[in-house]
């Protein structure tokens, strides 16, 4: 039997118990140049609001294109972009760079990045203040971190998604493209099914029609 089936019979009273969500954080961590990630893209709208309905917080966090210990410039530019524009803006600009590299788009520069994005997107920073933030201290910080978790995987086939619990501090998954969800579509259904079960597996307390001092 289900939490939302269960609950207590007090006084005559039927107080239903029901399910309170955990909040689970997803972070997915993605390479520009993949068709995989590319894919997946269209299904990131669905996964943010399965996130949040639990409360929690999804995440993109390219890893790749890189050199051989930094960023390439369109993923040093896609962080930037975020601390400057926010998540949206930058979860918007990660569709146009996916679409960049699978036209072979000169994006190996700021101004190049600067310049692929302007013909899809308007309201972009300005060039000097894009060039001070991509070759910041944070943005490199932010990206390291991303390689972190990426490094947790065994073995690598993006999109990788790490599931977290955030109160507890604790990863209740680490899920990735492979044999078992070949394709975008099954990766999405795995994941949602995952963010249900940790998002929603702890029960409601309920509040007694009396106090303890009654």
């Amino acid at each position: 039997m289900s939490w939302w089936s269960k609950g207590l019979l007090l006084g005559g009273m039927f107080f239903p118990l029901l399910a309170v969500a955990a909040p689970v954080d997803v972070v997915e961590l993605v390479n520009f140049q993949c068709p995989h990630c590319r894919h997946f893209d269209r299904y990131v709208s669905g996964l943010s609001k399965d996130v949040a309905a639990t409360g929690g917080v999804y995440r993109m966090a390219p890893v790749l294109p890189a050199l051989t210990n930094d960023p390439a410039v369109s993923v040093r530019f896609w962080y930037a972009l975020e601390d400057i524009s926010g998540e949206r803006v930058a979860d918007k600009a990660a569709k146009y760079l996916y679409l960049g590299y699978q036209k072979g788009a000169t994006l190996n520069s700021v101004s190049g990045v600067e310049s692929w994005l302007s013909d899809y997107m308007t309201g972009l920073p300005s060039l000097r203040k894009l060039r001070k933030w991509t070759y910041g201290p944070e943005v490199k910080h932010q990206w390291l971190l991303a390689v972190a978790w990426y490094q947790k995987f065994p073995s690598h086939r993006i999109p990788e998604f790490v599931l977290l619990n955030p109160d507890a501090y604790r990863v209740e998954a680490l899920i990735q493209r492979g044999v078992q969800y070949p394709n975008a579509a099954r990766l999405y259904a795995r994941l949602s099914r995952l963010i249900h079960r940790y998002g929603h597996r702890k029960p409601a307390s309920i509040e007694l029609p009396w106090s303890e001092s009654h």
